[in-house]
């Protein structure tokens, strides 16, 4: 979390000659190893769900009547859209830059919590199956 902070710090800084920004920064660990260990992004994507659904209540007071403004319209908080999954993998290739390597050798993943696979409507996958299969 360090490494973090210290590239957002100097990213920050640089940027804008201030370090306010950083003064209300919230990074928010979720450690659940039984849900998480060795996760796939969907299982990823639908624990950050269920934590982004209640957080802003939790976080900021938030009435709880308030309906949230479905993400698609484009007004949405990105802390509660986006995550990062770091795994064994991710962590080592931090690890590893942190004591040597190149930045371009480090790598998390970014999870966009409303992310859906695209399905073209137009396409009935069903109908070309069965003309692949005929083909064959």
């Amino acid at each position: 979390m360090r490494l973090l902070l210290a590239d957002t710090e100097d990213t920050v800084y640089m940027g804008s000659g201030e370090t306010d920004l950083l003064n209300n920064l919230a990074i928010t660990v979720i450690e659940d190893r039984a849900a998480l260990d060795g996760a796939t992004a969907a299982a990823v994507r639908e624990n950050f769900r269920a934590w982004a659904a209640t957080a802003p209540q939790r976080e900021q007071g938030v009435n709880s009547r308030i309906q949230p403004v479905p993400p698609r319209l484009g007004i949405s908080s990105q802390r509660y859209r986006y995550c990062l999954q770091v795994g064994r993998e991710e962590l080592e290739s931090v690890l590893r830059y942190a004591q040597s390597g190149p930045l371009d050798s480090s790598f998390v993943r970014l999870v966009d919590t409303y992310w859906e696979p695209f399905v073209d409507p137009a396409l009935d996958l069903e109908e070309e199956h069965q003309r692949l299969k005929a083909e064959s």
